[in-house]
């Protein structure tokens, strides 16, 4: 993405070397080429231009307040770039450069990147991104209140895939009021290029339970001040009093700034009406059927002693299309997608492994904030094993640079299929993932496939405690407990051993 063509950028590079443009006379065919391509954005995700609303409307209230933002955006980043380039006519030492090495410091080379590109397409890319999904979340929003009186509870969703930043999937399954303070600093996106969104809920059809006070206030902030906003409540795109932009301008430009430099500017709208309280109707918890009787629904007896270590009945649900299988530590609940297990075994390990992770925070022995010395000691004698390191050397669970399996990954995957000839291919494949997936856990992914690298660095590990890490180990350890995985025993019996034999141990505290 980028806004000028070449001849628009020679006469830029020349007015600049020339000091024909500089910090206190901006270029406007910049500034303009910003505001339309940023506004193009804006519509787009609003759906509407200003000239296709009804004059009064919520609508067109909020979509006037996105123009006149973007046009103080623009006009804040035309200066700062402006200011950026100005600054490499000359050296540190006072000399003027030569043209083209100026040219080559603002237009960047095979080696380097340039400031123009680094404003003009890789900045402009995110912006305009930015732009289109914060406006989109404030046209949402009006019609989210203006359904408050059918749907008025609002789900958090993510997009469920390991490319999920760490606090969002915090942020998973939170369900609170329409009107809630939550939505007022949590609305999606939460960040540049996020995907979350939220889900209107309806207490008469819908089954689900409300997150409790306690546990929001445990919830962490969004990945920048820029994003702790409901854009239809604020009226920003991009906040002036946090965005860099708005916010870096030196004290000699301010008064400059407050004037948007002197780029056109439409008049600043009068203040957004507040929004009307909203009464909203108590949540009905109705869960499909407690794990108790979820042999009914698998035709698989769940082991008494696995049930006992549950200790409060863990509503599950069938997991809706493009859902993924998951406990829900908000809501204390677990959403299972059984058709994506077609086998017996593939419905009991998934079983296990989800209620292995209801157990395990419910019980305090990794829920964010307690961690049971058992679990870290078993987690770090593994770690320590010389199979770990051997498996690492030969890296016969590690990824290639595209993220597939890399070549010594196929091998040992087609070899353990020989191998294991007699295994149906479903049961086989999970067995193989469940083992990868452990390694990924115990080695933060430097070998292992399943959840990917960046959901186990993650940066919110609480305690200096590896929590995710910890909570895959388990689950894990859960399904060879209780489900087994004859490969996993052949092949790696001191790891297997080690997981029955901590689940054991945890299981002998309970008694």
């Amino acid at each position: 993405m980028s806004i000028f063509d070449k001849v628009e950028l020679e006469r830029l590079l020349t007015n600049l070397y020339s000091g024909a443009v500089n910090s206190s006379r901006l270029p406007v065919d910049l500034y303009n080429a910003t505001l339309t391509t940023l506004l193009k954005a804006v519509y787009k995700g609003f759906g509407n231009t200003t000239s296709e609303l009804v004059d009064g409307s919520p609508e067109m209230d909020l979509l006037k307040h996105y123009e006149h933002n973007i046009a103080i955006f623009s006009g804040a980043k035309t200066f700062q770039q402006v200011k950026d380039m100005s600054s490499l006519v000359f050296t540190e030492n006072g000399y003027k450069r030569d043209y083209s090495e100026f040219k080559k410091l603002i237009t960047g080379d095979k080696f380097h990147e340039g400031v123009f590109a680094k404003y003009n397409k890789n900045y402009l890319k995110t912006e305009y991104n930015t732009a289109l999904s914060t406006a989109q979340m404030g046209r949402e929003w009006l019609q989210i209140e203006d359904d408050a009186d059918v749907f008025p509870y609002l789900k958090y969703v993510t997009a469920h895939d390991e490319r999920v930043r760490h606090t969002h999937q915090l942020w998973d399954g939170v369900v609170r009021p329409v009107g809630d303070a939550f939505w007022t600093t949590h609305v999606p996106p939460n960040g540049f290029n996020c995907r979350c969104r939220l889900m209107q809920l309806n207490p008469d059809d819908d089954v689900f339970s409300v997150t409790p006070d306690d546990v929001i206030k445990t919830m962490p902030k969004t990945d920048s001040p820029l994003f702790q906003m409901n854009p239809a409540k604020s009226g920003y795109i991009f906040d002036p009093s946090i965005h860099p932009y708005t916010k870096n301008v030196e004290e000699r430009f301010k008064v400059s700034a407050s004037q948007n430099f002197g780029f056109p500017t439409p008049p600043k709208p009068a203040p957004l009406k507040p929004t009307p309280k909203i009464v909203v109707p108590e949540a009905k918890i109705v869960p499909e059927f407690p794990i108790r009787n979820i042999e009914k629904f698998t035709k698989e007896t769940i082991d008494p002693e696995f049930l006992r270590l549950i200790p409060q009945d863990v509503p599950i649900y069938k997991a809706k299309a493009g859902e993924c299988s998951a406990y829900t530590p908000w809501n204390e609940s677990v959403r299972m997608r059984f058709n994506g297990y077609p086998t017996p075994r593939g419905q009991r390990r998934i079983i296990y492994h989800e209620y292995g992770h209801a157990i395990h925070f419910l019980r305090g022995w990794n829920n964010f904030q307690t961690f049971d010395p058992i679990v870290e000691n078993y987690y770090n004698k593994i770690g320590k094993l010389s199979i770990i390191d051997e498996l690492k050397v030969n890296k016969k669970f590690s990824k290639d640079l595209k993220g597939g399996m890399s070549r010594e990954a196929w091998a040992e995957h087609d070899r353990l299929r020989d191998v294991y000839s007699h295994v149906n291919d479903d049961d086989f494949q999970s067995m193989f993932v469940e083992i990868a997936d452990t390694f990924g856990a115990l080695t933060d992914e430097v070998i292992g496939l399943g959840h990917g690298e960046s959901y186990y660095l993650n940066s919110l590990n609480f305690n200096n405690k590896k929590v995710f890490q910890y909570c895959e180990f388990l689950a894990h350890s859960f399904e060879n407990r209780f489900v087994g995985n004859e490969i996993f025993k052949t092949e790696y019996p001191d790891i297997y051993d080690l997981m029955v034999e901590m689940i054991n141990e945890l299981i002998k505290t309970t008694k």
